[in-house]
């Protein structure tokens, strides 16, 4: 299959790090690390605990050293909406942390739970709470994609109109961006403007 254009070399420059990290291996293959005391030890599987910085004159042990420093496995941000109502969302993918997606609205008269609002294909529930009488549905078990693939298809082929359109993406993006920057995150993606 050719390709639609020639390959073109490209030239990126980058910054030279400010920091080089090593693992010690010696010939056998084992890692030199510090144990839980900080003594000197000899392992056969290398974790961040392993790591060293190369120094002038030799190299130094790295203990706060983390390859995921700059990657969100947990964030909780707390919105402030001009009406006064306040949002805690929160993501966490951390090792061990069992996968949980729900949603919680709490008004003056009741509360609002939706457990599984993303997958509801692998189970989950509405419950609504109002005035001391509660109220639990289930829906199809139809994947959340399969509807966004309707609506897709319904506005390319009839022109009906999207339910959630580019601007509230953009919102969105800024509304992580924000949360980002609050938790000292850097912002990913391009500048485009």
């Amino acid at each position: 299959m050719p390709l639609p254009e020639p390959l073109r070399e490209t030239v990126v420059r980058v910054d030279a790090p400010a920091h080089h990290f090593s693992l010690l291996v010696t010939p056998e293959g084992d890692f030199l690390g510090l144990d839980d005391a900080g003594d000197p030890v000899v392992l056969d599987e290398a974790d961040d605990r392993e790591v060293w910085e190369k120094v002038s004159g030799g190299y130094r042990h790295d203990a706060v050293y983390n390859p995921l420093a700059h990657v969100d496995t947990w964030l909780e941000a707390r919105l402030h909406f001009p009406s006064g109502i306040v949002a805690t969302v929160s993501g966490d993918m951390r090792a061990g942390v069992s996968r949980r997606m729900d949603l919680t609205v709490m008004g003056e008269r009741g509360t609002l739970h939706v457990v599984n609002p993303l997958a509801p294909q692998i189970g989950h529930s509405i419950r609504l709470d109002v005035d001391g009488e509660a109220h639990i549905e289930t829906r199809d078990r139809r994947s959340s994609y399969a509807y966004q693939l309707d609506a897709f298809l319904d506005a390319v082929e009839e022109g009906k109109p999207l339910l959630t359109g580019p601007e509230d993406a953009v919102h969105q993006m800024r509304a992580i961006d924000r949360c980002y920057g609050a938790a000292g995150l850097p912002i990913r993606g391009l500048d485009l403007s």
